[in-house]
């Protein structure tokens, strides 16, 4: 390991709450592009609207805990320095490289 990367272990539930909301995303993003990829107009469909509602409210609730994580961790080990991370759902460890 770099000697700037750092691994803090991460909550379950918090790690299972932003693998919950990614999936939920990534499957709304599916269908939302399958839905676009038909030859019917979607400026009125109910359905792309439906999905694309859901989307952005999952996208929002994501950023928000995404951010709250940042706070509540990244920010504290890059001391003001530019930082990547990245969480791994299977182990809860999340990896900051402080640049």
């Amino acid at each position: 390991m770099k000697e700037n990367t750092k691994v803090i272990a991460v909550p379950q539930d918090t790690v299972i709450e932003m693998q919950r909301l990614s999936y939920e995303m990534a499957a709304r993003e599916n269908i939302l592009t399958f839905l676009v990829l038909q030859d019917k107009p979607i400026n009125n469909n109910k359905n792309f609207a439906a999905y694309q509602a859901e989307y952005t409210a999952l996208n929002a609730e994501y950023a928000k805990l995404k951010r709250e994580l940042e706070i509540a961790y990244v920010l504290t080990q890059a001391d003001g320095k530019k930082a990547k991370w990245e969480l791994d759902y299977g182990t809860g460890n999340l990896t900051i490289e402080v640049e």
